[in-house]
């Protein structure tokens, strides 16, 4: 993984976190120390909680150098540093060890959650409208805040020069705002704290550059990252794996299904000549569309035709190669799945959904599976499964019967594979 997080609390790790799985980021919460001692697979995004914000500034800063190293260790490369919206902590002390220990040059700096009442004007912050002293926060056991200007509390906390960007800087704009940082900073370190007042003042931060995006520390609440993730800057979405369809079933319902599914830009269609599938052929334009579909990353609906006029040519041209009815279908489900296994040489899919029985069973030989381990149900009557065997073993798959399904069956069953959502026994 490229960037994680890392917080000063469990509660603040899982709320800037969850935001990324509801994109279908696959994401991961730890605790340190336990946390770092366990093996993460299947993870895109790590948010890790120090649990450091009531402890002292110095064990603070051990902690956080552990932390750091260990994510760099992963492959990290840049960090959010999520911090509390009301400013209790350790935050200039960590956020300057984190600085440090990524050799980054600026950190960008804004607790603002305008959804939740947490805004910052000329550096104050600001709490349901009141200055954060005049509020019962104001009164935390651990760190009391006896004033809301926020330069003053971070200074405090760090070795780092602390300059504000306030609301009128805002309001010119993110270029703005990165011209100013690097006039400011000119080539040393520095921390800035950044007024934001409502959400669009979120969405400007989020898309301040300063050219090597690794010498900035963004650290902010988690309005800031919902922001960024939004802006898709610092967090950009990993694209989502292509599905593959296969529909084998020459069942009218089919045709709607794939209507469907096109129209509303969920898959693209491609079609094989049956007539040539007969002859052990595919044409070449109709690979290069195949291709072409699998390098734009979109999802691919590979059929047969499903009109009385592709049935009766086929049946026909079946007769002239002295194939019966089943010898036809045979040898078509074969073709179908030659051609299928060409593209799994060359592209990976986030999993199959497959109409037809003699298709499924033809697929499942093709990919050397000796089974589906069931785990359940998109709709009635179609089941969410898993591969058994084979080089593709655990695969997901979905199968339907030939006149099965709703007219949104391929749809549903393609955002289900695609977001990779955890269904009941899934592992």
């Amino acid at each position: 993984m490229d960037i994680a997080i890392i917080a000063d609390d469990l509660s603040g790790a899982n709320d800037t976190a969850v935001a990324f799985r509801k994109q279908g980021i696959k994401t991961c919460v730890v605790n340190y120390p336990e946390g770092f001692e366990n093996e993460l697979i299947d993870c895109d995004l790590l948010s890790a909680s120090t649990n450091t914000r009531d402890l002292e500034s110095s064990e603070a800063e051990k902690i956080l150098r552990v932390v750091t190293k260990s994510l760099m260790k992963m492959g990290v490369k840049r960090v959010y540093k999520k911090i509390d919206s009301t400013w209790r902590g350790n935050i200039g002390r960590e956020t300057q060890t984190i600085m440090e220990e990524l050799n980054v040059r600026i950190a960008v700096i804004c607790s603002s959650f305008p959804d939740l009442y947490r805004t910052i004007k000329d550096g104050h912050l600001f709490v349901n409208g009141k200055p954060i002293q005049h509020t019962p926060i104001a009164f935390d056991p651990c760190k009391p805040m006896k004033t809301s200007y926020l330069p003053e509390i971070l200074q405090a906390q760090t070795d780092i020069p602390v300059y504000l960007l306030n609301y009128e800087d805002v309001s010119k704009g993110s270029v703005y705002l990165s011209e100013k940082i690097q006039a400011v900073s000119n080539g040393k370190k520095a921390m800035f704290i950044v007024d934001a007042v409502e959400s669009n003042d979120m969405e400007i931060i989020a898309s301040i550059e300063t050219g090597d995006q690794t010498d900035l520390l963004f650290c902010g609440s988690a309005g800031l990252s919902n922001a960024m993730l939004n802006a898709k800057k610092v967090f950009e979405i990993p694209k989502m794996l292509p599905v593959m369809v296969v529909v084998g079933s020459v069942h009218p319902v089919n045709q709607e299904l794939i209507q469907q599914t096109v129209q509303q830009n969920k898959a693209v269609a491609v079609r094989l000549d049956p007539c040539q599938l007969l002859q052990g052929t595919v044409d070449d334009e109709t690979k290069e569309k195949a291709h072409r579909v699998m390098e734009d990353g979109s999802s691919i609906i590979i059929h047969t035709g499903q009109s009385d006029v592709d049935r009766n040519a086929t049946q026909a041209y079946g007769k002239s190669m002295k194939l019966n009815e089943g010898e036809t279908s045979l040898k078509i489900n074969r073709a179908v799945q030659d051609f299928v296994n060409e593209l799994l040489e060359h592209y990976q899919f986030a999993g199959f959904i497959v109409t037809g029985g003699t298709t499924a069973l033809h697929f499942l030989r093709g990919i050397r599976g000796a089974g589906i381990r069931m785990v359940d149900e998109i709709e009635t009557g179609v089941p969410f499964g898993m591969v058994i065997g084979g080089p593709m073993e655990g695969a997901k798959i979905i199968t339907k019967a030939g006149g099965f399904g709703s007219p949104n069956t391929f749809i549903n069953s393609i955002e289900r594979l695609q977001k990779n959502i955890c269904l009941k026994g899934e592992e």
